[in-house]
């Protein structure tokens, strides 16, 4: 079987690539020959990244005064994506989603994961006009889909993805209810792409990185308070910080996974921060991300029965306060084996 994994375009974020990558390798593992719509917008790369950069530099100036725009992250992002994802030709508007659809002769799409069922996400101009071509000779799943938050936004939007996508999966727990109170449908509850594939598609990433034995701080959207946190929690443990974000510092997406792998811990506020943590069994700590939604973090820690994480100051990290890691691997055994036969049980009808 042939399966098309219709995404949200493929830009510069870590989780977002990844997940696309790890859902790609996980339906290979099934069995299934898996390829992935490769969504691009003419206008939006360096002139996005750019704005993102501008913004950093003039809210922090004093940290990043000294920082130049360069672009060669979006080079590292591509070269991932050109290495490692199996995509179809350019997609830039509706004629060339059909002619995909029409040279690929896909048999089944899986709609998902990251925040596929968020509007204001999609970032491509026939988002909801290439999703309405996905007619019924398609099988078509939604797996591990996210609202982003605990609210469903531009409800009419989300219908015709509903009308059309009838057998739904989801990330977050809170997205189960959504879907029974808006749409009707009864969703099923399952892991993000990156946990359901197998941890030695990343292990072959791993290389040397500045955060081995340091702290290694991955804040999307740091501000003085998480600084002084990190400025704190590094006195008090001795250790040094190799501190990462989206905008005017970044890693490659290799150098991200093995900063993670092999830092002493990890302070996040990032879902596939946390994710990564848990795939690598590494002992972590999470802000909470109001303005990015926190159904996912609540979410995740409630499916692997994780507590004491969230942090509010530095008393909060707490090395002491371990993770019972045997308990989570075998929950994550548990969901992978949920997960695959939710899969597999829907594109096999």
């Amino acid at each position: 079987m042939k399966i098309a994994i219709f995404t949200l375009p493929l830009i510069n974020n870590y989780g977002g690539i990844l997940q696309a990558y790890a859902m790609q390798e996980a339906l290979k593992s099934f069995g299934y020959e898996a390829k992935i719509f490769r969504l691009k917008n003419r206008r939006k790369y360096i002139s996005m990244a750019f704005c993102k950069f501008l913004a950093a530099k003039i809210i922090k100036f004093k940290k990043y005064k000294n920082i130049k725009f360069q672009p060669v992250y979006l080079a590292d992002t591509a070269k991932f994506i050109s290495n490692n994802l199996n995509l179809t030709d350019d997609i830039l508007e509706l004629s060339n989603f059909n002619n995909v659809l029409e040279k690929e002769q896909f048999d089944a799409i899986v709609l998902g994961s990251d925040q596929v069922l968020r509007p204001r996400y999609w970032a491509f101009d026939d988002y909801e006009t290439c999703l309405l071509q996905c007619d019924d000779k398609f099988k078509k799943i939604i797996y591990a889909g996210s609202f982003g938050s605990k609210q469903a936004e531009n409800l009419e939007k989300l219908k015709s993805v509903f009308d059309k996508f009838k057998v739904v999966s989801v990330r977050e727990k809170s997205g189960v209810e959504l879907c029974k109170k808006h749409f009707g449908v009864e969703a099923k509850w399952v892991l993000d792409p990156t946990l359901l594939a197998d941890k030695q598609i990343y292990e072959k990433f791993l290389c040397e990185t500045k955060a081995e034995n340091k702290i290694f701080a991955y804040i999307l959207d740091s501000n003085e308070k998480t600084s002084q946190i990190l400025r704190e929690v590094s006195k008090r443990e001795n250790l040094g910080v190799c501190e990462v974000n989206d905008k005017a510092n970044r890693i490659s997406i290799e150098k991200w996974i093995s900063s993670i792998a092999k830092a002493k811990f990890v302070i996040t506020d990032s879902f596939h921060g946390c994710v990564f943590s848990i795939i690598f069994n590494k002992p972590f700590f999470a802000f909470v991300n109001e303005a990015r939604g926190n159904a996912r973090l609540e979410s995740l820690f409630e499916m692997f029965e994780l507590s004491g994480r969230i942090i509010n100051s530095s008393g909060d990290i707490n090395l002491d306060k371990k993770i019972d890691y045997e308990r989570v691997n075998q929950i994550l055994l548990e969901q992978k084996e949920f997960s695959k036969n939710f899969i597999i049980s829907n594109l096999e009808k």
